[in-house]
């Protein structure tokens, strides 16, 4: 049985809760929950970083290949594609690991190489002909930050 503090409090919170909605929210379903704004919500995606190539708060964020840009293998190098940004790349695997690195490769282009983490792909290491396009995320490989890798995404 109810005492009669708890009998108030059951009282008070109903008629808080019947005198907060109104006649027009009776039919109305909950609200959905609160979406950030699209740079809140890439930062939190990414780890808080900063995206340098976005301008407007209302950019997305490059789920798709054929939302990337096209980035050189020399850029990525170069610094000129930030870390957290995704790119498609261009070159041709010149290298890729076996057993328990089955996942770590070599991607080439005009003599420039750099590691690859993910799926290798089956006409790896290639011949001079063979180039390929992958849709990946720039890296940094060590914690100082001064070599950069890519990470595959699926395509």
């Amino acid at each position: 049985m109810l005492r009669r503090g708890h009998l108030r409090l059951c009282v008070v919170v109903a008629v808080a809760v019947a005198c907060g909605r109104k006649s027009s929210d009776a039919g109305r379903a909950t609200p959905g929950p609160v979406t950030l704004s699209d740079s809140a919500a890439a930062s939190r995606i990414h780890g808080g970083r900063a995206f340098r190539h976005r301008t407007k708060s209302t950019d997305s964020v490059v789920i798709r290949p054929e939302q990337a840009p096209i980035a050189t293998v020399r850029d990525i190098i170069g610094r000129k594609v930030g870390v957290g940004h995704r790119i498609r790349v261009r070159g041709r695997c010149t290298a890729a690991g076996i057993g328990r690195d089955a996942g770590l490769w070599t991607l080439a282009d005009s003599g420039i190489a750099i590691e690859v983490r993910g799926l290798v792909p089956r006409e790896c290491p290639s011949t001079l002909a063979d180039v390929l396009t992958i849709f990946a995320q720039v890296e940094s490989a060590n914690a100082s930050g001064g070599e950069r890798l890519l990470l595959r995404l699926p395509d």
